[in-house]
């Protein structure tokens, strides 16, 4: 009886172990991925978010822009803003 116990035990523990492990790597992915998808996180990989001066709606495609339109371009670093002075709708290659 003894030894079924302590062979139990140890089951037990090895169990919880394990579990904590696997939650501890959940855990980390789930953090890689809420960095993946940060905005601030794309900033700092080079890209902009451009907005519309005048309403600060999201710039989601060259389409949605006028001449004389004014935009912000916000950065890891700062803001610019600009006019637009030329538009050439090009889709990208898929």
């Amino acid at each position: 009886m003894q030894v079924s116990l302590e062979a139990e035990q140890h089951q037990l523990a090895t169990a919880a172990r394990h579990h904590i492990e696997r939650r501890g790597i959940q855990l980390d992915l789930a953090r890689a991925l809420i960095h993946a998808l940060d905005p601030a996180a794309l900033l700092h990989r080079g890209y902009a978010h451009i907005s519309l001066g005048a309403t600060g709606e999201l710039v989601r495609s060259a389409a949605m822009l006028k001449i004389g339109d004014r935009i912000r371009a916000t950065f890891a670093d700062g803001v610019a803003e600009a006019s637009v002075d030329a538009i050439r709708n090009k889709p990208l290659a898929p």
